[in-house]
């Protein structure tokens, strides 16, 4: 199952956003993303937005156009901020 969680007062000012204007055709979301690794498979949605959680995010290496967390059991969070521009 996967999860696209956007709640944009949640975000922190050092995550960048993915600008969409109007020239927009594709974007590599790696650069704009930060990962929580849930290793012990034991978060919830309320736990993962809630305030006090936020610095548990980080960017992590990757390459420009994919993430590669190779062979895992954990579960990865994923939060991304989106800026529309156009009207």
């Amino acid at each position: 199952v996967t999860y696209l969680i956007l709640q944009t007062s949640l975000f922190s000012e050092s995550l960048r956003p993915v600008p969409i204007d109007e020239d927009f055709r594709m974007s590599f979301l790696p650069k704009y993303t930060q990962v929580y690794e849930d290793k012990e498979l034991n978060k919830q949605i309320d736990e993962v937005i809630s305030e006090s959680f936020q610095n548990q995010f980080q960017f992590v290496d990757s390459s420009p156009e994919a993430f590669n967390f190779s062979y895992s059991k954990s579960a990865f969070w994923l939060r991304l901020n989106i800026k529309n521009t156009t009207n």
